[in-house]
């Protein structure tokens, strides 16, 4: 049995998400695909840092642990590093790397005994320097982001919405509270795709299974396809809006230490970088989240790299008899958001941010078997390019509108351009 895909979209898209110049590479350019893993235990490395050294230009492996670099032929000779929390970074020459199939191997680094016993500040002390640090830290001027960024939606492990684009955004500096103004470069949609059929296999052989389970039990599956929804989030505004920094995330904010218990984890690495690690948890719902997660602070620089975060969603008292009218219940609602910043010059700039969200939904029937429903989202932006220089706002009519669907918005597909610039790429694996 089937849900009504359209409501439910609606729903767990407009809750997870309510808590939360154009790039042209010249004409010759060299490509490399391959997969990062750990050397250890050859697991494969889901969003890796990939950036090429003395550049603004670079990209992160996909969830499997596969990337795709695209780079001008002028950089031959340059160095691409990859780097991941926990692992020593790995560093070698554009031109060192095979076309396909490269198999980078990090090694995971083992933090002395020693370094994470003696503590002559609170957790909360190296929280109160970083907040100080914020203007030596991070950008005192405007810069352009150029980036990638995904939204996929889906049911029952069913495809339902895959939208992907390039962005181009403008930034203030972190003491202004501007906000971030956006640019639609390229964006496309699965059915624009010709080159993505592994998804639609993946959902037809997952439809004929349920097609067959219903024969079986004598039911009739709903014939309204995953294919043809057209549900979508609100625009990329939403996850760029949660920049912790900018933000003030409820964990780094001083007004709020008294909410969260605050504990010291075992030291770190990214990249070059050694880390203070520290763990908080909530004391209470904080408006119907329970959050937890850890915080990444450069030894050196008191910079926050990297802000892990988990929320568990806590349905409002006052919704739940608004469900139970329309029969609906929900409940597992969770997310995770990775936010991460690399070092450019003595600045640290956005790098990715990832939010993965999933929730469990029912619809109850008096005399049938209740309707179930799995929801999984992933919402991601990667800066692939920095410009500090030359820059300029973006004019208005060329910004995204932020409360129009983004799909509204996509203009002339160019086929060139998606395989000229660096992404996260769809391909699953590569032997």
């Amino acid at each position: 049995m089937k849900f009504n895909i359209n409501i439910t979209c609606c729903i767990v898209t407009n809750i997870l998400l309510s808590l939360v110049s154009d790039v042209s590479f010249a004409q010759n350019t060299i490509e490399v695909t391959g997969i990062v893993i750990d050397a250890e235990s050859k697991e494969r490395l889901s969003f890796c840092a990939i950036g090429v050294s003395n550049n603004s230009m670079g990209t992160i492996t996909n969830e499997k642990g596969y990337f795709r670099l695209v780079v001008p032929d002028s950089l031959a000779g340059a160095d691409v590093n990859f780097s991941y929390l926990g692992y020593k970074a790995y560093q070698c020459k554009v031109n060192s790397l095979k076309k396909s199939k490269n198999r980078i191997e990090l090694i995971p680094v083992s933090i002395p005994i020693g370094k994470v016993i003696v503590r002559p500040h609170t957790p909360e002390d190296i929280i109160r320097m970083a907040i100080r640090k914020i203007p030596d830290n991070y950008p005192n001027s405007p810069f352009v982001l150029d980036g990638f960024y995904k939204e996929v939606l889906k049911e029952n492990d069913l495809y339902i919405q895959y939208l992907e684009a390039f962005l181009k955004t403008y930034n203030f500096p972190y003491n202004d509270t501007a906000s971030t103004q956006v640019k639609l470069v390229q964006g496309r949609t699965r059915d624009d795709l010709s080159d993505i059929q592994f998804l639609r296999k993946e959902a037809d052989k997952r439809y004929k299974k349920l097609q067959k389970r219903a024969e079986r039990k004598g039911e009739e599956l709903d014939e309204k396809r995953a294919e043809t929804v057209k549900v979508i989030f609100d625009s990329p505004h939403r996850i760029l809006g949660t920049e912790p920094i900018r933000s003030k995330f409820f964990p780094i904010d001083t007004t709020q230490f008294k909410k969260f218990d605050y504990m010291f984890e075992k030291d770190n690495v990214l990249g070059e970088h050694e880390l203070y690690t520290i763990s908080y948890n909530a004391r209470r719902q904080i408006k119907h989240i329970l959050f937890s997660g850890k915080i990444y602070i450069d030894k050196e620089t008191f910079a926050i790299v990297q802000i892990l975060s988990h929320a568990d969603f806590v349905m409002p008292a006052a919704a739940k008899p608004i469900l139970a009218a329309t029969g609906l219940s929900i409940t597992n609602m969770r997310f995770d958001i990775q936010h991460e910043y690399a070092k450019t010059e003595n600045t640290w700039y956005l790098r990715k941010v990832i939010m993965e969200g999933s929730g469990d939904f029912r619809k109850r029937r008096t005399f049938d078997e209740d309707d179930l429903s799995h929801f999984e989202i992933e919402h991601a932006f990667v800066s692939t390019r920095l410009q500090t220089k030359n820059i300029s706002p973006i004019p208005p009519e060329e910004r995204i509108i932020p409360n129009k669907k983004i799909i509204q918005q996509l203009g002339d597909y160019d086929e060139a351009y998606w395989r000229k610039n660096n992404k996260i790429e769809y391909i699953l694996d590569e032997q």
